[in-house]
This record gives C-alpha cells, sequence and structure tokens, in this order.
C-alpha cells in the first residue's frame, strides 16, 4: 500500500522534473527533431552525404548529433560534421583520419555558441569505434553567425572498396 507521504514525495520529483524542462517563456527544453536522414556511399572522393538548412537559433540554443555508422567492407578517409555555408570542419568524428574496414560506431556532438562571439561555434562530440573512443572538443572561429542562416552536413573524406552506411538525427535544444 502507498501513503499519502509517498504520493507527495513523487508528486513533487515529478514536478520538479517538468520544472526544469521548461524554459522561462513556457516552451519546452525537450530536444526537437530537426532533420537528419540515411543511407549508403561507395564514392571515391569527399561527399556531403545529408545537408541540412538551418536558421531561427537563438544564441542560447544548442544543437544535438546523432550519428551511426558503419564501413563493413571498406575503408572510410573521416567522417564529418561539416558546414556547407563556411567550409569547415564543425565536428570531427574519425580521429585519427580514417574509419577502417570492419568498423562501426556510434557519435554525439553537442554545438553552441561561443558566447563571446557569434561567428564562434564550440562543439563537443562523444563516441567511439570497435577499434576505439573518438572524443575530442573544437573550437571553430569565422563561421556564419549562429543566429543567422546556414547549412550543416555529414560528410565523408572518400571511400575504398566498399560501402558506407550511416544515419544521423539533428536536434535543437531550446536555449533559456
Amino acid at each position: 500500500m502507498v501513503t499519502v507521504a509517498q504520493l507527495n514525495e513523487q508528486i513533487r520529483d515529478n514536478m520538479t522534473i517538468l520544472k526544469t524542462s521548461i524554459n522561462d517563456d513556457g516552451t519546452l527544453k525537450a530536444p526537437m527533431r530537426l532533420g537528419g536522414g540515411s543511407g549508403t556511399s561507395t564514392a571515391a572522393g569527399s561527399t556531403n552525404l545529408n545537408t541540412l538548412a538551418l536558421s531561427g537559433l537563438t544564441a542560447e540554443d544548442q544543437l544535438e548529433f546523432h550519428v551511426t555508422a558503419s564501413c563493413l567492407t571498406a575503408a572510410v578517409g573521416r567522417l564529418d560534421i561539416a558546414s556547407t555555408t563556411d567550409a569547415v570542419v564543425i565536428a570531427r568524428l574519425t580521429l585519427g583520419g580514417t574509419m577502417g574496414s570492419g568498423v562501426s560506431g556510434t557519435w554525439i556532438v553537442l554545438v553552441m555558441q561561443e558566447q563571446s562571439a557569434a561567428t564562434q561555434y564550440n562543439a563537443t562530440t562523444a563516441g567511439g569505434t570497435t577499434g576505439g573512443s573518438c572524443d575530442e572538443t573544437r573550437q571553430n572561429t569565422g563561421m556564419t553567425a549562429w543566429t543567422g542562416s546556414w547549412s550543416v552536413c555529414l560528410q565523408h573524406g572518400g571511400i575504398s572498396g566498399g560501402t558506407l552506411r550511416y544515419r544521423w538525427s539533428v536536434y535543437k535544444v531550446n536555449g533559456q
């Protein structure tokens, strides 16, 4: 049997979770899916796999990328998240360059505007492949203003002898 005190405690806990998930203006802080995609590539040269146009971000918003990829019979030269507007790598998923044959990986990348400059982005990658960890922090300068209109893509640096399979999703986390 559940006591009134236990019910009150559970309600308090749920209200605390709900309260921390809502911004001051009443909007949810929960991530909103902006787009993404999945597919395959056998291209020998650098290729943008999937591109997403962005606009309407505020200085407090964050972008969150979820990426999975595998290359069962191929070697992939780099796997990156990049600004196609600025031709700059925002986050490198394959540290040390390539992703070898028989390797698969999963990554989460958080990107946000640097507090001191709208044209500077900070990105942190956490993830790994069957070959090891791929954690990185990167700071990009000279970018299109975070709150402007720009495009981002998942790209690779070329594939030799097989097929890259990928899936990615891009989320916006509302700021304060």
